[in-house]
């Protein structure tokens, strides 16, 4: 849809609201000065005023919290905040936690995030996260640290390229901004109603400046910890055809041929109750019950200077350091119902490295179950009997392989930002001037991993609202799970450090003019280095001892931390190690494996450097009751990385490879506004956007095996490894947006907003074939693995990241706030979103097709009423959003979908006096359930991360 065609539609419904406004007043008072609404205003009505004084003002479309909107809400973290805002959605994947932020349905890879407009380096915990570096993680960033953030969901030629979805500035205060001796101490008392862990939260803030007014000191602190325990029962798919043991011609093959039909079909398991099975349809591969303690305490530390040696020259240092350990110590307690991980059963033993014989020709490969002298069966594991319905398998009874897995990580994530900022305005000019470095660590440091196997027989079954396993031997019986071998695997030791960072500088000019409607030229350039590298260590854990885990010191796990997700037998709780005996045992026990190096875990490593160089001009228009602006921004992008070759089987062969990649964007924008009367605007937006692929995406590094190289070309469907594709473009798109803005009342608006979003190019993962280049020194070891000789780069067959294109996303947003009656006010907004599906061709099966946006809501809503009359302030706000999918489908992976949830929050305080309040507030009161599925509505996950109930006090002075 054009820009022309929105400007008619915004026309029309203008018209509409103009002659059928019967709902307001007679005659809307005219929007009161800044100035007079911050006399008459106090509280949360403030802060929503000085929020629709900033939207009001600007030319490009934004939306607005500030820092009283933050403490009035029992937020944890500023993602949390920002979904109360129209269009904007949070993953709370995090312990249920927000963390990620997704805007009119981009989600968080492509959103700019900065503090004070320069950029701000992020890490997170895992050890292999795929986000790194792109996504910023909001879970580190504290409420405490903000004067207000801005949500630009459209760009101007001046803002920062990287962010198609939108960006989003946080904005600190400044200390010559606020009265002299600004001082507050905030503390707060959680509570976790799931897990009953009780943490404070405290903060202080104090700002003063001399007699003058010109030098300002501003320091603050906060400290958070929240513990978040957690459990879920999960279930992971495969199509029956990929599913060994159900039913192949032996005990190892797969139930399908080539063509797809069933190779031995009397050997299928009975169906008791549903329709027969099919080729089509989709088997567990687990039933799982997973539990997770992870403490998360964050201290904020920042340092702000400000000093105006004349009228006309400001300098600023503002230092920012967040220190944050996200420590986690869970368990996966495995049913397995398609795959054999039996390591007691006494026919056969399982190598831990792979096998030659003496021409070095490999003859089996680590892990594979070779038969002893004994004989017998192989593969213990076997389905009986089943239920089904029309999309899969949905219970059963059998013999299983069952599984637990003890995973501790320690995780620290700091990250440091310092920026230096010149302002000169000498006459008509604004000159200023930002030098900058940020830097992030994070990762796990390190891991450790236990495993215990064992085989039971029994029965499970599965539906949307939960699932349940017996066992004949319980999961709470430490018999039931036994070690490998004595000197066989048993776990292993990891670090994964992450670094990022950013250097910069920029130069921005703006010169007042009389150029007809043109009152300001705009121009800049700026300079940016970012780094992100990812190092893991790898180390294997023996088992010195042949036993059970009866020989180890263990305990129950709570079965409260599954109340409410549906599960019964024994999937209400396991036996489990403690976690310093997990500690103690891996590092008693840690063998360097196989590596000869100390990039073991090669398929996670990648160390990039991007470097960018950006200008900028735009002119800032005013005539009559139009103003806005009209620019073009200039980037360029070049990025050297380099990454391992690995080639995974004995001896261990790497190479570093390094390979250079640039590409150049011209993004023109254009934001106008129309002044309809005093209290009615329009606007009108157009402008170019890019977005950078994650560094993990664009990574050269492949984790591959030749052997399923082989398989591959010998023509079967198996996938040969995993990795990243270097010849990945950016996200590109064209972004529209038309909207009505009505400013009824002090302190009141109406608003519809139209968007609309051409996306030519969008990143998914999805089978593909990438060239793969190989270490030379392994070349030769082809022949004995593979049967040929292999070239320096082999085409391979991977999931993989691609570029989709041609996705169109249209959406509406309708918002209301206003006053009410005797106190009450509300806060509301609805969003929808429609999808145009993008295109791709898949290499596996040469065919093209569509490729959804991945995490787009259709639907997002928040409604928040307030009260605020005389020493008495609450809130209540409730935020909800609709299904979104994860994972797209192929032939090997099903779709993954996330069910729609909301999320309810309210707080409320009592101002004894000026300086002292006291305040309640509770998190997460109705504990939605969050609810993945597959295909057909079978379920992935049940998950509930439990209420917060915070109680607290806080003291001001200035």
């Amino acid at each position: 849809m054009k820009l022309k065609s929105y400007a008619l539609i915004t026309t029309a419904l203008t018209g509409v609201m103009i002659s059928g406004g019967a709902f307001a007043q007679e005659a809307a008072a005219p929007a009161a000065a800044p100035e007079a609404q911050e006399v008459i205003v106090v509280g949360v009505r403030k802060s929503l005023q000085k929020s629709l004084n900033v939207k009001r003002k600007a030319s490009a479309h934004i939306d607005v919290i500030t820092a009283e909107d933050v403490s009035k809400f029992p937020d944890v973290n500023v993602a949390e905040s920002l979904s109360r805002l129209p269009g904007i959605t949070v993953d709370r994947t995090g312990g249920g936690e927000g963390d990620k932020v997704a805007i009119n349905g981009i989600d968080s890879r492509l959103i700019n995030v900065s503090l004070n407009g320069n950029p701000l380096a992020t890490a997170d915990a895992g050890a292999s996260d795929r986000d790194n570096g792109r996504s910023f993680n909001f879970s580190t960033l504290a409420p405490e640290l903000i004067g207000n953030v801005e949500v630009y969901k459209t760009t101007e030629a001046r803002l920062e390229e990287g962010g198609i979805g939108g960006s989003v500035i946080v904005n600190t205060r400044k200390p010559l901004s606020l009265p002299k001796n600004t001082a507050s101490f905030n503390y707060n008392y959680n509570i976790n109603e799931r897990n009953k862990e009780k943490d404070p939260r405290y903060s202080l803030f104090y700002s003063t400046k001399d007699d003058s007014g010109r030098f300002g000191m501003l320091v603050s602190y906060a400290y958070n910890k929240s513990v978040l325990g957690s459990g879920s029962i999960g279930a992971g798919y495969q199509s029956v055809c990929n599913a060994a043991h159900w039913g192949g011609v032996s005990n190892s093959s797969k139930t399908c041929d080539a063509d797809g039909n069933f190779t031995n079909p009397s050997a299928l398991p009975t169906v008791t109750s549903g329709p027969a099975l099919t080729e089509d349809m989709l088997v567990p591969t687990y039933i799982a019950l997973s539990s997770s303690l992870e403490s998360r305490e964050r201290k904020t530390y920042q340092l702000a200077l400000q000093f105006k040696p004349s009228d006309d020259l400001e300098f600023n240092f503002t230092g920012t350091a967040i220190d944050s350990d996200f420590s986690s110590y869970s368990q996966f307690f495995e049913t397995d119902l398609s795959v054999n991980w039996n390591e007691t059963n006494p026919y056969y033993t399982r190598y831990m490295t792979d096998q030659y014989d003496s021409n070095g020709k490999r003859i089996a490969r680590a892990g594979d179950a070779i038969l002893n002298a004994q004989g017998g069966n192989l593969y213990p594991t076997k389905m009986n009997s089943v239920t089904t319905n029309e999309s899969g398998v949905t219970g059963g009874t059998g013999t299983f392989a069952v599984r637990m897995d003890e995973y501790y990580k320690r995780s620290k994530l700091n990250t440091t930002s310092y920026n230096l900022e010149g302002k000169w305005t000498p006459g008509m000019w604004t000159i200023e001037s930002d030098i900058g470095s940020t830097k992030a660590l994070g990762g796990s440091d390190p891991e450790y991993y236990l495993s215990f196997y064992g085989t039971d027989s029994g029965s499970w079954s599965m539906t949307p609202d939960g699932a349940t396993l017996t066992l004949d031997k319980p999961a709470s019986d430490p018999t039931l799970f036994a070690t490998r071998k004595k000197g066989d695997q048993a776990g292993f030791v990891k670090t994964a450090v992450t670094t990022d960072q950013i250097d910069y500088a920029k130069f921005d000019f703006k010169r007042e003019v009389e150029w007809g409607p043109f009152t300001e030229i705009l121009f800049g350039y700026k300079y940016q280095k970012h780094e992100n590298v990812n190092k893991p260590h790898f180390f294997n854990t023996v088992f010195d001892v042949t036993g059970t885990m009866a020989d180890f010191d263990t305990y129950l796990s709570d079965p409260a931390l599954v109340d409410g997700l549906g599960a019964s037998g024994d999937l209400l709780s396991y036996v489990a190690m403690t976690q310093q005996a997990v500690i103690d045992y891996s590092i008693a026990n840690k063998s360097p494996g196989n590596a000869a190096g100390d990039f073991r875990d090669a398929g996670n490593f990648w160390d990039t450097s991007e470097k960018t160089d950006a200008a900028y001009v735009q002119a800032n228009f005013r005539s009559g009751k139009w103003h806005g602006d009209v620019g073009v921004r200039y980037a360029k992008t070049q990025n050297e990385q380099t990454y391992r070759s690995t080639m995974d089987y004995y001896p261990w062969n790497e190479e570093m490879i390094t390979i250079n990649k640039g590409y150049d964007d011209v993004l023109p924008s254009f934001n106008a506004a129309y002044d309809l009367t005093d209290d009615m605007m329009i606007r009108f937006s157009a402008g170019k956007v890019m977005s950078r692929p994650t560094f993990a995406d664009m990574s050269g590094q492949v984790e591959y095996s030749l052997d399923r190289y082989s398989t591959v070309a010998q023509g079967l469907q198996v996938f040969g490894g995993t990795g990243g594709n270097p010849d990945l473009k950016p996200y590109r798109a064209t972004n529209y947006s038309a909207s009505y803005e009505w400013y009824f009342g002090p302190n009141s608006l109406f608003n519809v907003d139209l968007t609309y979003k051409d996306v030519e190019s969008y990143i998914v993962k999805k089978y593909t074939f990438v060239d793969v280049t190989l270490p030379e020194s392994a070349l030769g070891y082809c022949m004995g693995t593979v049967g040929r000789n292999c070239n320096r780069v082999e085409n391979m067959l991977i999931y993989a990241p691609l570029n989709g294109s041609n996705a169109k996303i249209p959406g509406i947003s309708v918002g209301y706030q206003g006053n009410l009656w005797w106190g009450f006010g509300i806060q509301a907004n609805v969003t929808f979103l429609d999808q145009q599906y993008g295109s791709f061709t898949d290499d596996f099966n040469k065919t093209s097709g569509k490729l959804p946006m991945p995490y787009l809501s259709r639907w997002s809503y928040t409604i928040s009423p307030y009260y605020e009359k005389g020493p008495i302030q609450a809130r209540i706000s409730y935020t909800a959003r609709s299904k979104y999918n994860t994972q797209l489908a192929s032939d090997l992976v099903p779709a993954n979908y996330v069910d729609g949830w909301g999320q309810l929050d309210a707080s409320a305080s009592y101002n004894l006096n000026d300086q002292l309040s006291f305040n309640v507030s509770a998190q997460n009161i109705i504990d939605d359930l969050q609810h993945p599925y597959t295909t057909g509505g079978l379920p992935l996950s049940w998950s509930k991360y439990g209420t917060r109930i915070t109680f607290g006090v806080t003291y001001k002075m200035q």
